[in-house]
């Protein structure tokens, strides 16, 4: 381990797997779903730091964009294949998200995880200012607050998980539990998107849980809390209103042909079946004659997303599925489904929201669904229809939903049914999921978590427990 001096410098510092930037020319990567708005948000406002991984060949330095300091630390090929593809994308991924893909194990990988986390942790304890608060995010470095708390005692450690944490007997399956254990219990709060999770770690670290009074944290008995993500509304409803977007969401649904109907759904294709069982459900209802796909239009969006583990997405099986079904179903200059799977700008996406009449958000297992509340912010209107898995973090949130069992195909083909019903009126669910997401934005989240790292009064919203060592 290395010494530091604690020479001055940041206040707050952010760590994420990485930095949600495009070179060339240097600028932000906005994606749907993506909480990089909020965090880099935070960071601006606090006059911080965000580190964050990035591939080689890229070698850039530390660089200031719009108020955030962004400090790279660099993968080569063999860190990007073990860390990156490896470890985070093929035996943490299915572990967490329970996509329906098997975890692999590999002690390659595994050392390849432990390097990775510490150089992060590195360039934490260079950065932090002393007594700086250092908010780690999501899996891939669960092992940064326990090298941080031994580089920098005085820091104030927040670790935030995006991702669901598995039950218990899941997450020992894996051989860094221990070591993940010990890390993550070294830091000062643990936020989480639900109180399942909450309740899947305290069981993991075999504890109890109860209220905790306030100020009760300390190194070795951090504070738990829950604390649901969100989004920037008050960007998003800015840039649904703008002309260019009005005039692309008027444009595209003309090329579409205006159809009765326009559905719209947003993942990752990496997401194990979720995706392939919405592609069967709807090609039921398209061979059933339920749907016509005359009359209705079903857009699928295969985006990456902010987590380096969809660097590199396999889309094979999906692709070859939809071709088949616009084989049978489409028409000359009118397929069943439009499949998009490049990088869409912010404004294209919230053409898309508006443009679409619901949106079939239906993961087996996530963490928020961050999309599905971008598409209710863009509903200016309070027109539309959300179809929203009841596995979802958003579905606590999102009450108003057409909430499914995405295992239930028939149950999902019903709400799609139901959702291509002329939704061009306002709806009162769509009003109160508007109101919540305003009221509850990615600001609002971001100071939460952030009081409860300092040991502040959690609000109303949050779940806090005390684990007892």
């Amino acid at each position: 381990m290395t010494d530091y001096d604690h020479t001055p410098g940041y206040d707050f510092v952010v760590a994420a797997a990485s930095l949600p930037i495009d070179s060339g020319p240097f600028r932000w990567r906005d994606r749907a779903g993506s909480i990089a708005r909020a965090l880099r948000a935070a960071v601006a406002d606090r006059g911080g730091t965000w580190i964050g991984c990035v591939a080689a060949p890229a070698t850039c330095e530390a660089a200031l964009l719009d108020r955030v300091w962004l400090d790279p630390v660099v993968l080569d090929g063999r860190d990007a294949d073990d860390f990156v593809y490896g470890h985070c994308a093929s035996t943490l991924a299915p572990l967490y998200l329970d996509n329906g893909v098997a975890p692999k194990f590999d002690s390659r990988w595994r050392a390849a995880y432990r390097s990775v986390n510490e150089r992060v942790a590195d360039a934490i304890a260079r950065s932090a200012a002393p007594g700086a608060t250092v908010w780690v995010h999501d899996y891939h470095l669960q092992l940064v607050p326990g090298y941080v708390r031994a580089r920098r005692p005085d820091a104030r450690i927040g670790f935030f998980l995006h991702s669901p944490f598995p039950p218990a007997e899941r997450f020992d399956t894996q051989p860094l539990r221990d070591e993940i254990r010990a890390s993550l219990l070294s830091a000062d709060h643990i936020g989480f998107q639900d109180e399942r999770s909450a309740a899947n770690f305290a069981d993991a670290i075999g504890t109890r849980s109860r209220r905790a009074p306030v100020g009760a944290t300390s190194a070795g008995r951090p504070r738990l809390g829950v604390f649901p993500v969100s989004v920037d509304t008050d960007e998003i409803q800015r840039v649904a209103t703008t002309p260019r977007v009005v005039q692309t969401s008027a444009a595209l649904r003309a090329s579409l042909g205006n159809p009765k109907a326009v559905l719209l759904s947003i993942g990752p294709p990496d997401q194990g079946e979720a995706g392939h069982r919405m592609i069967e459900a709807y090609a039921e209802l398209l061979a059933e004659r339920l749907i016509d796909p005359g009359d209705v239009t079903l857009i699928y969006v295969s985006v990456c997303g902010d987590d380096p583990s969809h660097l590199r997405c396999d889309r094979q099986r999906l692709d070859r599925r939809i071709a088949q079904i616009n084989g049978v179903h489409g028409r000359l200059g009118r397929p069943a489904v439009h499949y998009i799977h490049r990088e869409q700008s912010f404004a294209d996406l919230v053409a898309l929201y508006r443009t679409a009449d619901a949106l079939l958000a239906l993961p087996l297992r996530d963490g928020m669904s961050l999309a599905a509340k971008e598409f209710v912010a863009a509903r200016v209107g309070d027109t539309g229809r959300l179809v929203l898995s009841e596995f979802s973090g958003a579905a606590k949130d999102l009450s108003e939903a057409d909430i499914v069992n995405p295992n239930d195909i028939d149950q999902v083909k019903r709400a799609i049914v139901d959702a291509t019903v002329d939704r061009q009126r306002p709806t009162y669910a769509m009003r109160s999921m508007r109101q919540h997401v305003r009221r509850h934005d990615a600001d609002a989240w971001s100071r939460r978590v952030l009081a409860a790292i300092a040991g502040a009064e959690p609000t109303f919203l949050d779940t806090t427990i005390e684990v007892r060592l």
